[in-house]
Parts: C-alpha cells; sequence; structure tokens
C-alpha cells in the first residue's frame, strides 16, 4: 500500500467513525458545518510533530475558506496541503510552534512538521468557554485519543513529538497533556483499547 493509501484509508476510517459519533458530543461540539480534523500537514513527511488536545471551531472562520470543502477528497487533500494553502491561512494558533520549531530549522510549510490532535472534533473552548460541559470533553478526548494511537505508526519519518498545554479532567480541573497521552498510550498497549 503506497503512502498516500495508507493516510487516505486512515481518513476514511476517521470520516466513517465521525459520521457514527456526530451526535455523541452535543453539548461541545455546536457547528452546523464541519470537517473532522486528525491532523493538519502531511504526517507521512514530517519529521517532528506537534500535538494539541483538538481543533479551534475557530478553524472553521469563514478567512479559512472550509466552505469551499465539498468531497471527501478535497478535505484528505486540505489537511495534506494545510500549510501550502495559498486560499486558505492557516490558523494564528500556531505562530508560537513556528516560532520554537524553526530553531530546530523544522517548519509546517516545509512539511518536516505537521500538528496532530488528540480529538479530531472542533469544540467550544475547553477552558475559557463557561459553558464547555467538561465532564462530556473529557469523555471525549478519552474516546478519540485512539485516532491519534491509530495514525502514529503512519508517520514514518517521525523523530520527535511536542506536547504542550493542558487537558481538563472530569471535574474540570486540568492535566498535562503530556500525561494524558502517557496514560492512554499504557491502557491501549494494556487493554487495545483507549478507555
Amino acid at each position: 500500500m503506497s503512502d498516500n493509501a495508507e493516510i487516505s484509508g486512515y481518513l476514511s476510517d476517521v470520516y466513517t467513525d465521525w459520521q457514527d459519533s456526530r451526535g455523541g458530543f452535543p453539548k461541545n461540539v455546536f457547528l452546523a458545518q464541519y470537517w473532522p480534523i486528525p491532523f493538519f500537514g502531511n504526517p507521512r513527511r514530517a519529521l517532528v510533530a506537534t500535538i494539541g488536545v483538538n481543533p479551534s471551531s475557530g478553524e472553521f472562520a469563514s478567512k479559512r475558506n472550509w466552505v469551499a470543502v465539498k468531497t471527501t477528497r478535497e478535505w484528505k487533500l486540505r489537511l495534506k496541503h494545510y500549510f501550502s494553502n495559498e486560499d486558505a491561512p492557516a490558523h494564528e494558533w500556531f505562530e508560537p510552534w513556528r516560532q520554537g520549531l524553526a530553531l530546530l530549522g523544522c517548519s509546517y510549510e516545509k512539511d518536516t512538521v505537521a500538528h496532530l490532535d488528540v480529538s479530531y472534533r472542533p469544540t467550544k473552548g475547553m477552558l475559557k468557554n463557561k459553558t464547555t460541559d467538561r465532564r462530556e470533553f473529557r469523555h471525549m478526548v478519552e474516546r478519540d485519543v485512539a485516532w491519534l494511537f491509530r495514525l502514529l505508526p503512519l508517520c514514518p519519518n517521525l523523530r520527535g513529538l511536542l506536547v504542550y498545554g493542558p487537558v481538563v479532567r472530569h471535574d474540570g480541573t486540568t492535566e498535562s497533556l503530556a500525561a494524558f497521552i502517557r496514560k492512554s498510550a499504557r491502557r491501549v498497549a494494556r487493554t487495545g483499547r483507549p478507555c
């Protein structure tokens, strides 16, 4: 199977999962029109991956022109070429990462870095939005982290993962995203399931 076919197959599976589970997180996933985003950039070529909790609902602001994406093929290409798309600027969230990555001689634009998300679902702000249901949010990331672990083996050139920031717990407190990923990896290795 070719590199592109492996990622395309992975994305097809994500798309099916998204269709099957769209109603599972109604309190936090509130956009009428959106696409699932398990990654930004080309994970097959990346040497480094930055990892976040999930895409911002702000990703679907009009200036990023997601309304032009009409088919799953266009969606897959948009994800792969996210940082080189001249018609739709990347989200400003990536700017601080760019500065640090430059010190490593890597960049999103050169395909030496990709961004991976624990959950592919864009939501309300995890911490700053007072209407976010934190218990539901935690359930979402605990469920969806399996997709991150399915993606990592499809990234043969990865030499480093850069993880920063918190993830919310069921009770509304936070823990390190890196610690959450480590615990989830042990759980998957032990049980074969993310939760």
